[in-house]
């Protein structure tokens, strides 16, 4: 049986902010800001669902290498234990310290035009885990993350260091 449902993808703006754009982000990627004109065309088009992700950490989150001693960004390591269960961990990447609540780097870029966005998911507020998506929990694969449920069967991504945030997992299948 023919499904004859028209196709409608989510667009999902990823991490446009401005620890990740020159000139001063702390993980600025070259150019970053001239993406701003095309996701801005972009939200024009008539999605059903647009939404943007932002990383929101504490400044003591456990990923910033400054949070840990003699740690370099990039290069250094942590492990990070399950919160309830220690018996459950990860190794991730430390990261020069970024996008941190209440600091003008946490914030969207002003390039980006949000009138048309449905909802900014805040991602990364727990100091114990580093979470790079913001629709699966590394530590609750099973539970279903915030909005996920109202997620088109199809996704437009564009954004900031997706390379960092896509791990061949998919929102529907988080």
């Amino acid at each position: 049986m023919a499904n004859d449902k028209p196709y409608k993808p989510a667009l999902i703006i990823v991490d446009f902010q401005e620890d990740f754009c020159p000139p001063s982000g702390s993980l600025a990627v070259p150019s970053g800001r001239t993406i701003a004109s095309p996701i801005n065309h972009l939200t024009t088009l008539p999605f059903p669902l647009i939404l943007a992700t932002k990383d929101f950490h504490p400044s003591s989150h456990i990923s910033f290498a400054s949070n840990h001693a003699s740690s370099t960004p990039y290069t250094s390591t942590t492990t990070i234990q399950h919160p309830d269960d220690p018996s459950q961990s990860y190794t991730t990447t430390l990261w020069p310290t970024h996008c941190v609540q209440g600091t003008p780097g946490c914030e969207l870029v002003p390039e980006l035009d949000v009138s048309r966005v449905h909802a900014v998911i805040e991602k990364g507020q727990d100091e114990r885990v580093e979470m790079y998506s913001a629709f699966y929990d590394p530590f609750r694969p099973r539970r279903r993350m915030r909005c996920r449920r109202d997620i088109p069967p199809g996704l437009l991504m564009k954004g900031q260091s997706l390379s960092c945030l896509i791990s061949g997992r998919s929102a529907r299948e988080a």
